[in-house]
């Protein structure tokens, strides 16, 4: 996702994990792809400071929130890096996830703390300052339906568009 954006704005990303394999397999892929204009930084977000306050117009925080022990302190750390009116796009495993990619999968994934409802993440978003855009479930084909009709349960994932506002 964030690689198309940079082949198709040309503007350079920074991408930062904790796990040394996955910035690797970054730096490959973005070799691969041509794209030279990624920066990649191993930090964890709790204690990510090497980025700029008040820089980016679009911070993409996939599969990532429901790893972190301090939501609510790494989302305000996020905001701050955000230019103000701009966007957070986010997504995180809903308590359905096992059921769409299978029990032993999930036990493997230790570091995984919790899976998040929508009234959590709402909850989270409104008090780390980012007010919600557009929500949409993501699993199968019938998934958006489902959370139109206030059934969202059923789905694996949520994917946010947020903008901050604090």
């Amino acid at each position: 996702m964030a690689f198309e954006f940079v082949k198709e704005t040309g503007k350079p990303i920074d991408c930062v994990d904790i796990d040394p394999k996955l910035i690797e397999f970054g730096k490959k892929f973005a070799e691969k792809a041509g794209i030279d204009n990624v920066r990649f930084i191993m930090d964890s977000l709790s204690s990510l400071s090497r980025l700029p306050k008040n820089y980016y117009d679009q911070i993409l925080l996939i599969d990532v929130l429901e790893h972190v022990n301090e939501d609510l302190e790494s989302l305000l750390k996020i905001n701050s890096f955000l230019i103000m009116d701009y966007i957070l796009i986010i997504s995180v495993q809903t308590p359905s996830y096992p059921k769409y990619f299978g029990y032993g999968f999930v036990k493997k994934d230790r570091s995984c703390k919790r899976r998040i409802h929508h009234r959590g993440l709402t909850r989270i978003l409104n008090r780390s300052g980012f007010e919600i855009v557009e929500w949409s479930y993501h699993t199968n084909l019938l998934s958006p339906y489902f959370c139109q009709a206030g059934k969202g349960i059923n789905s694996c994932g949520i994917v946010v568009k947020a903008k901050n506002v604090r």
